[in-house]
């Protein structure tokens, strides 16, 4: 049973009806702490789709030939991801980019919302 997101919800509520007036450092703290908890637990889904995908793809590899989608990779450089890899249960992007380097980064490195887009956008082309 999922307890955090309820118990987050019904927190916020109270604090904002019992101390709407003198917002603190420490309510603040208090949301953004359950914002990044239910972020976190949404990209572990999303990895967890992808992977569970990608796993009944022969060698546990999927790979498109003349597609891929434009995302930024971990610093924010432009590339494209052309394909995803599953190795020892982790998920890897497969990246391109424009000067011509290749690289498989751990998807968790990454941003998951941003790859599951590309996912599926893959999926459709390939």
């Amino acid at each position: 049973m999922n307890f955090a997101p309820k118990f987050c919800r019904s927190l916020i509520s109270y604090c904002f009806i019992a101390v709407y007036p003198y917002f603190s450092p420490s309510l603040l703290c208090t949301f953004e702490l359950c914002a990044r908890n239910r972020n976190r637990l949404r990209d572990k889904e999303l990895t967890e789709h992808i992977r569970k995908l990608v796993v009944q793809f022969e060698d546990q590899n999927f790979e498109t030939e003349g597609h891929s989608v434009l995302i930024s990779d971990e610093y924010h450089d432009a590339c494209y991801v052309y394909g995803f890899r599953v190795n020892e249960d982790v998920l890897y992007a497969l990246l391109d980019y424009d000067d011509g380097r290749l690289r498989t980064v751990p998807v968790s490195d990454l941003c998951v919302v941003e790859l599951f887009d590309a996912f599926w956008l893959l999926v459709q082309n390939a």
